[in-house]
């Protein structure tokens, strides 16, 4: 998963990810790397060694895939209302 917004969005949702690191980890599998990445982007990635991409390996990727949405994705938008709620106190 990358993190594709704004330098500063991203290092907020990041920061939101490694607070819940160990919880991601313990429902996903420990291969899970949080790190910086290219134009300031962040990325939630594992990686596997593929010799032959056929269709039981795309299937597989495509149900990995699904288990790492079903699990990353209400987290990162928890962290983006939290993050408005934040910028709207700033502003009052």
């Amino acid at each position: 998963m990358h993190l594709e917004a704004t330098p500063a969005l991203n290092e907020r949702i990041a920061a939101g990810l490694a607070r819940q690191l160990l919880m991601i980890k313990a429902r996903l599998g420990q291969q899970l790397d949080l790190e910086p990445w290219d134009r300031g982007w962040i990325r939630l990635y594992e990686t596997y060694p593929v010799e032959v991409f056929d269709a039981g390996r795309v299937k597989m990727t495509a149900t990995r895939m699904a288990e790492l949405i079903g699990v990353i994705w209400p987290i990162c938008q928890e962290l983006r209302k939290s993050d408005a709620k934040i910028r709207v106190a700033e502003r009052e």
